[in-house]
């Protein structure tokens, strides 16, 4: 009645899926993070001065124009 029934034999990759899943998982973790620390450091002086001086001469302008009228 029984008849008995192999488990497939998983091989390389296949054996292991779980592993496979976990390291892919950190490496796109790892360099999403990396580029968040890098993005943060590296991009957000340079941003703050050059947009705060060019900020300040928009105003300097616009108090020119309404001056003259």
């Amino acid at each position: 009645m029984g008849g008995t029934v192999q488990k497939p034999e998983y091989k390389g990759i296949h054996k292991y899926p779980g592993w496979l899943a976990t390291v892919i998982t950190v490496i796109v973790g790892g360099v999403f993070v990396g580029a968040l620390v890098w993005t943060g450091s590296h991009g957000h002086d340079d941003h703050g001065e050059g947009h705060g001086e060019a900020h300040g001469a928009d105003h300097k302008e616009g108090e020119h124009k309404e001056g003259g009228h």
